[in-house]
């Protein structure tokens, strides 16, 4: 008796070194060998639970910590695992009950506190009476900033010069132009003809002055923004050319061709490289910022589909938040109007087993009406027009 009391410790501790190096699985087994030297420890199933919970395997941690709770009634830990396992499996009821009695035996405990709070608050959105209990000053809200369109020629009155202009006092020296700036202070003969200067146009400094090139058209100015966009694009485009000119033989002239012309043969180098292939995400934060670096929903799309739809619940675990949730069925909404028979097939494969992502149920309840009915048009573009009767967390969620 007294060797199997002491293989269950040394079970006990390896199952305490593998669930603190993330090796959920062997800390279950761990821990049943333990049960097994020792089934009057309450320790070894409340410690087994913990890994169930890490697993997502929400019934065996359920099962755990009732077992607990007939070798200790009073065993706050028990009651609050056994709460986020009922929170698991969807059943806020008895979690709500489980997190209750956890909180009577220890009131200053801050995370049985804060998982009570949460339930209560899920419980009064799923009964649609939250905005009687929760302050809206405590919900976080997008910060909108004002925009306001200001007329080009109102903008010119309302310019206030940034320095005031100095005083002449006599003290500062004073601006001297190197040349004149009026036609009446050139002289009025022009030093090659004679020609009086008033009937012919005067020439600066032609000689030291390079030439500037043709001047090109420029729009009209405009009073809306419309307008100008309208002129910019009527402006002609630039036409280059050139040949190869030679003083005996053949001589090779190049066709014109348009500046900036949407027809050109030629393309940039950046353009002409493939886009790298995303790399596939191997954890959620992996795929949240692969995500995010994306541009369009079929990009997103393409990186989804990367991951098997079996494996999404233990892929999420229970780090999965309203707002990617959010995010991924705007993605499917966008690429079903124009998805092929397969990619319509896998759409409905993701939706099956996403359901089944532990607490999504909780996260669903989070989303805003507008998003919620996303999923409704999603579901519609799938065949599926009504859940009236429907079995299942799908049937519940949009009945």
């Amino acid at each position: 008796m007294w060797n199997l009391l002491e293989g269950g410790t040394v079970y006990a501790d390896k199952g305490n070194e593998a669930f603190k190096q993330g090796r959920y699985a062997d800390a279950v087994g761990f821990y049943t060998a333990a049960i097994i030297a020792n089934r009057e420890e309450p320790t070894y199933p409340l410690n087994r639970s913990a890994a169930y919970l890490k697993l997502g395997k929400f019934q065996d941690a359920q099962r755990d910590c009732t077992t607990v709770l007939k070798l200790n009634p009073k065993n706050a830990k028990a009651f609050f695992r056994r709460g986020q396992a009922w929170q698991g499996l969807d059943d806020l009821d008895k979690a709500h009950s489980d997190f209750w009695e956890a909180h009577q035996i220890e009131p200053n405990n801050q995370a049985v506190s804060d998982a009570l709070n949460e339930i209560i608050f899920v419980q009064a959105l799923a009964t649609g009476s939250a905005k009687q209990s929760v302050d809206p000053s405590s919900i976080p809200r997008r910060r909108r900033v004002p925009i306001e369109i200001i007329d080009p020629s109102e903008a010119e009155k309302d310019v206030k010069p940034a320095v005031k202009a100095p005083v002449d006092d006599g003290s500062i020296l004073k601006e001297v132009s190197s040349r004149s700036l009026k036609p009446s202070e050139i002289p009025t003969r022009s030093a090659t003809n004679g020609t009086d200067a008033k009937t012919e146009p005067v020439k600066k400094a032609a000689d030291s002055v390079p030439s500037p090139s043709p001047p090109q058209p420029q729009p009209a100015s405009s009073s809306s923004f419309q307008e100008a966009k309208q002129a910019r694009d009527t402006i002609r485009p630039s036409r280059i050319g050139g040949g190869i000119f030679r003083a005996s033989g053949p001589t090779t002239v190049f066709p014109t061709r348009e500046m900036g012309s949407s027809n050109s043969s030629t393309t940039s180098p950046a353009s002409a490289q493939p886009k790298t292939k995303a790399p596939t995400p191997k954890t959620l934060s992996d795929l949240v910022r692969v995500w995010d670096a994306q541009s369009t929903p079929e990009e997103r799309w393409e990186v989804l589909s990367t991951i098997p739809p079996t494996t999404l619940p233990s892929f999420c675990k229970s780090g999965l938040e309203p707002s990617f949730l959010a995010s991924i069925f705007q993605t499917l909404h966008a690429i079903l109007p124009t998805a092929d028979l397969p990619t319509q097939v896998a759409v409905r494969s993701f939706l099956d087993y996403v359901v089944l992502v532990p607490r999504f149920t909780t996260i669903f309840l989070f989303l805003s009406k507008s998003e919620k009915e996303v999923v409704r048009e999603v579901w519609k573009m799938l065949g599926v027009e009504s859940f009236e009767g429907e079995p299942g967390a799908w049937g519940k969620l949009l009945k």
